[in-house]
C-alpha cells in the first residue's frame, strides 16, 4: 500500500513541475491560469499523499520506519513545493512581462 501511495505521490509531484513547464514553452498565453491551478492542485494532492502515507505507517505501527524517512520526506516535499511555487511563479510572470 505505501508502495502505491508513494508512487502516486511522484507521478502527482512531477505533473505539478510538467504543467507550469508546458505553460513556459507555449506560444500561446490564453489558459495560462488553468495550467498555474492544476499545478498548484496537483502538488497539494502529492503533499496529502505523502501525509496519508505517513498515517498508514503509523496505522501499521511501522515507527521505525517513520523515524527512517522523515527527514527525507519533509526534504522532498519542501523541494516540491519550492520548485513548483517558482516553475509558477515564472510561468505568470511571463505573461504579465508579454502584455
Amino acid at each position: 500500500m505505501i508502495l502505491i501511495v508513494n508512487g502516486a505521490s511522484g507521478l502527482l509531484g512531477l505533473a505539478a513541475w510538467a504543467l507550469p513547464a508546458a505553460a513556459l514553452l507555449r506560444r500561446r498565453r490564453h489558459k495560462l491560469e488553468w495550467l498555474v491551478l492544476m499545478s498548484l492542485t496537483v502538488c497539494a494532492a502529492s503533499l496529502l499523499l505523502q501525509l496519508y502515507a505517513v498515517a498508514v505507517r503509523c496505522a501499521a505501527g511501522d515507527f521505525a520506519g517513520l523515524d527512517d524517512t522523515a527527514a527525507a520526506v519533509a526534504w522532498a516535499a519542501a523541494v516540491q513545493l519550492a520548485v513548483t511555487a517558482v516553475l509558477n511563479t515564472a510561468a505568470v510572470l511571463r505573461v504579465c512581462n508579454a502584455a
